[in-house]
């Protein structure tokens, strides 16, 4: 099974088209694509996915943004995870912390619109 649904975290919108542009060009097969522009954007959109029939596989993530930066917003996709109220959860609840599991984070630094990002 590969990676069907991307999102790319960054809170410059310029990065964020950026990479949109590169993973639509590079894509050999369908792949959603969203976007957030911080840490809670990203949460909030995750979680929303989380039970939809076209989950959230990859996230690639600016490391330092405002408010919620990318280390900190990645500790909390894994502590959403690590919920320890799995007696009251519900079937929903469970499949959605299943699915925050199994999402992969990518932190990226640097700037995209260098060269060597570029080639």
């Amino acid at each position: 099974m590969g990676i069907k649904h991307i999102l790319v975290v960054d809170d410059n919108p310029i990065i964020v088209r950026i990479l949109t542009r590169m993973l639509e060009s590079v894509s050999s097969s369908s792949i959603s694509i969203n976007t957030a522009f911080n840490g809670y954007d990203a949460i909030s959109k995750l979680i929303a996915f989380s039970t939809s029939s076209l989950p959230i596989d990859l996230i690639l993530m600016d490391l330092e943004m405002p408010f919620l930066n990318g280390l900190n917003t990645a500790r909390e996709i894994r502590r959403l995870k690590h919920s320890d109220h799995e007696e009251c959860q519900s079937l929903a609840q469970r499949r959605e912390r299943e699915r925050l599991a199994a999402t992969l984070i990518v932190g990226i630094t640097g700037d995209v619109r260098e060269s060597r990002f570029m080639e």
